[in-house]
């Protein structure tokens, strides 16, 4: 397995990073209040100065900490291959500096990928979908990755140890002896051997409370 990646970025998951490991950022970590003065072994930025001029100086800090600065505009350190990447994955779903910087880890085959401050919260709702697309396409290849913020990717759950009510039990039990009578039916009609008392009113009446429980109860064990 190769070295762990950590992505990191200002929301508030942040705080429960290790900072093991090789770390990328996004710039604006350098001037945010508790992780200004972190190791930070590449930090990425992507705008033009506007606004509060936050991005600008990052940059500067970045430059005289000796941080390699990865941006596809002149004042990067590091060319980011914003054209080899979409040549790659046929896209240009790119957007925000972490949508840049999954792009880049997926483009290199970095994994696994520990994934903190990432959360898509607030203002930044908007930007979401850039990363979650980026997110598929790791998943698609064959990436680990690991996601410590509930915000951006809801907790997985086993579907083994959840418990069903006394309602879904009644229904998976209808579900099932209605297959079987279906099964039966069905066999029925192919051979001409007919198993016990069943009917064909009993046959529409199963048939329809299988499919009325289908489109009611969306269970995994329906699959």
């Amino acid at each position: 397995m190769s070295e762990v990646l950590t992505l990191l970025g200002r929301g508030d998951s942040w705080e429960t990073c290790p900072f093991n490991g090789e770390i990328w950022a996004v710039s604006t970590c350098l001037v945010t209040e508790g992780m200004e003065n972190r190791h930070y072994d590449k930090v990425f930025a992507v705008d033009r100065e506007f606004g509060d001029g936050s991005a600008m100086r990052a940059v500067a800090i970045a430059k005289k900490r000796g941080i390699p600065v990865v941006s596809q505009l002149a004042y990067g350190d590091e060319k980011y291959p914003l054209y080899e990447i979409m040549t790659t994955f046929k896209t240009n779903y790119i957007r925000n500096t972490a949508s840049y910087m999954l792009a880049l880890a997926i483009y290199q085959n970095r994994s696994p990928l520990e994934i903190f401050g990432i959360d898509q919260t607030g203002d930044y709702i908007r930007t979401k979908p850039y990363v979650t697309f980026w997110l598929g396409v790791a998943t698609g290849r064959g990436i680990e990755y690991r996601i410590h913020s509930t915000s951006l990717m809801p907790k997985l759950i086993d579907p083994s140890k959840i418990e069903m009510t006394a309602d879904e039990k009644q229904f998976q039990e209808q579900y099932v002896a209605n297959k079987a009578a279906r099964l039966r039916y069905e066999r029925y009609l192919e051979g001409g051997s007919k198993e016990g008392e069943y009917t064909f009113d009993d046959f529409i009446r199963a048939g329809k409370n299988y499919n009325k429980g289908l489109r009611k109860n969306k269970e995994p064990w329906l699959d």
